[in-house]
């Protein structure tokens, strides 16, 4: 069993969030807390890169089909 190579999806949506992930990761308080649990589970850091891409792109999708804007939470302790 070795690593595996995704070669479906949506190209040029991946594409066009790697970047806007990268930066979530340093900056948005959910997606680093996200990033941080999966590096605690020593995930490989793209696997933790693709995986909040994934999470980034579910929360923009559910922004767009409720016609909302980014509302934070505050955290819990």
């Amino acid at each position: 069993a070795g690593t595996g190579h995704i070669t479906g999806g949506r190209r040029a949506v991946r594409s066009g969030l790697w970047m806007p992930t990268v930066t979530a990761i340093s900056h948005n308080p959910v997606i680093t807390r996200y990033a941080e649990r999966l590096r605690a589970d020593r995930q490989p850091e793209k696997v933790v890169t693709i995986a909040c891409l994934h999470k980034l792109f579910t929360i923009l999708n559910a922004m767009v089909m409720h016609d909302e804007c980014w509302q934070p939470r505050p955290l819990a302790a």
